[in-house]
């Protein structure tokens, strides 16, 4: 799968957090039973994630400590009568590639890292700036293959 560029608007997101051990299946979890409740309010969505440390910052270590899913939600469906965290994504313009594997097949997730090393390789070879805030995401996306797991990586732009 190739590289691209893609802007991104502004978005409001609920935020789910899980740390180890297994940050990302306890950021996805906690997402799913929200999901279950809240689905049918906020229709359509995008899900999208990246490691934190200890206390929610943004990290960028492979072994990391914790997770945080984000869901994308409409205006009209704030505020929840729970204790939903409700968070913005702000506007940028990303570096993105697609990535596709198995879990199953690679508990490791090196499918993941490669892709990854693929995209900073990809930035570094059309000298591409990146913002100084270092966002990077993953947008969790429906796989081509049943069994698989499909993101879109991405690195914001300066």
């Amino acid at each position: 799968m190739g590289v691209l560029t893609k802007s991104l608007p502004e978005m409001r997101v609920v935020v789910f957090d899980g740390f180890a051990p297994d940050p990302e299946w306890k950021a996805i979890q906690k997402m799913e039973t929200w999901l279950q409740r809240h689905g049918e309010t906020i229709g359509p969505h995008r899900v999208f994630g990246h490691n934190i440390d200890e206390e929610g910052r943004l990290a960028f270590e492979a072994a990391n400590v914790g997770y945080r899913t984000m869901v994308t939600v409409p205006e009209a469906a704030l505020p929840f009568d729970d204790e939903t965290t409700v968070a913005t994504i702000g506007a940028g313009t990303f570096v993105v590639t697609g990535i596709e594997g198995s879990f199953e097949e690679d508990p490791s997730g090196s499918w993941v890292t490669a892709g990854w090393q693929r995209l900073n390789e990809m930035v570094k070879r059309n000298d591409l700036g990146v913002h100084p805030s270092r966002r990077w995401f993953e947008e969790m996306l429906d796989p081509v293959e049943p069994g698989n797991t499909r993101f879109d990586l991405y690195i914001e732009l300066a």
